[in-house]
């Protein structure tokens, strides 16, 4: 088994509840180190977008905001639109699940302006739709 396929099961397994949070959490910080060894950007970009969403659900501060900032510098550095609009919506995420509203419209909107770059109206309009609720 490739470290590739490792990261992706660590992932999955970080979403299993029949863990405990702890265990969970171990996991997840597992596929980000292994993640941040890898060679491609490409696959670094994949992985950190994962590994930061599911920091985000479990709570994981520092883990959360290490890995989506990496994720936001790769997508940055690809020029990879969708991807800094995916970073940004878990910026806005959150910021607005720690109620720091400013914080969390500006994210928001800046995910919604790469989602129209892109011409994914789907997530364009459920960032619109983040806005008008936070306001």
């Amino acid at each position: 088994m490739s470290e590739i396929d490792s990261i992706d099961i660590w992932i999955q397994q970080s979403k299993n509840r029949k863990f405990d949070l702890v265990k969970r959490k171990q996991l997840l910080q597992k596929a980000f180190d292994i993640t941040n060894l890898q060679r491609s950007d490409t696959i670094k970009s994949n992985f950190f977008s994962k590994i930061a969403l599911e920091a985000e659900y479990l709570n994981t501060d520092n883990l959360f905001k290490k890995t989506n900032l990496k994720a936001l510098t790769l997508a940055t550095k690809l020029l990879d639109t969708f991807k800094i609009g995916d970073a940004h919506w878990n910026y806005g995420s959150y910021y607005s699940r720690k109620e720091v509203i400013d914080s969390a419209y500006y994210h928001y909107h800046k995910a919604y302006e790469h989602f129209k770059l892109v011409n994914h109206e789907y997530y364009a309009a459920k960032m619109m739709y983040n806005m008008a609720y936070i306001q």
